[in-house]
């Protein structure tokens, strides 16, 4: 694909992004609860024809780096993996920190070798010490998908929504790329960049 080609197919592609956040602690890292999540989130990421990969962002105190999962294709095997590896009992609980759940359909090596953005892309997120975020689920879907597929993803999200206790649906159109006051591409969405899609609905 040419460059001119490129930047008009994907460099200022639009993107809905929604954030259901909720500030109580819903705890959306833990089986018991992305459970009643992962039907709908299942749902949303068929809409991609490629196969969706998971990466989680985990640490444990009195260990260095991330928490390793190994390659996680999309399952609901992959999906109890990542929510209850090393939570064997109320202990690790307590010494684990989640930070993030990304899910990416193509996945990020194919961002990363193409500059090409995905088709879909989730974020389980928490910010544990932000009391204005706290936690939720960021979908990302570029607008010229929503616009076939309207009715069934918004009734998908307003599912989830649901499933969140006491959460707050918002949405804004942007670029994968930096812009309109988004400092980072999508994927490195930051606590402030969603308090102000949250803000602003």
């Amino acid at each position: 694909m040419s460059i001119n080609n490129y930047i008009r197919r994907y460099l200022f592609r639009e993107y809905r992004l929604w954030v259901v956040n909720t500030t109580a602690e819903a705890q959306l890292y833990l089986w018991e609860n992305y459970k009643l999540l992962f039907p709908h989130i299942d749902a949303l990421v068929g809409i991609s024809p490629v196969k969706a990969f998971i990466r989680s962002l985990q640490s444990m105190e009195g260990k260095s780096g991330f928490l390793g999962f190994g390659r996680m294709a999309w399952s609901k095997e992959n999906n109890e993996k990542w929510t209850k590896k090393y939570r064997g009992n109320r202990n690790d609980h307590a010494n684990i920190t989640f930070f993030k759940t990304q899910i990416w359909a193509p996945d990020w090596n194919h961002h990363c070798k193409t500059g090409v953005p995905p088709d879909i892309f989730l974020e389980v997120y928490n910010y544990k010490n932000d009391h204005k975020i706290g936690e939720g689920l960021i979908v990302t879907i570029p607008d010229i998908i929503y616009r076939k597929k309207t009715e069934f993803i918004d009734t998908t999200i307003h599912k989830i929504m649901k499933a969140i206790p006491k959460s707050k649906l918002s949405v804004v159109i942007r670029t994968w790329n930096p812009g309109g006051g988004f400092p980072n591409q999508i994927q490195d969405i930051n606590s402030w960049e969603i308090s102000k899609v949250v803000s602003n609905a």
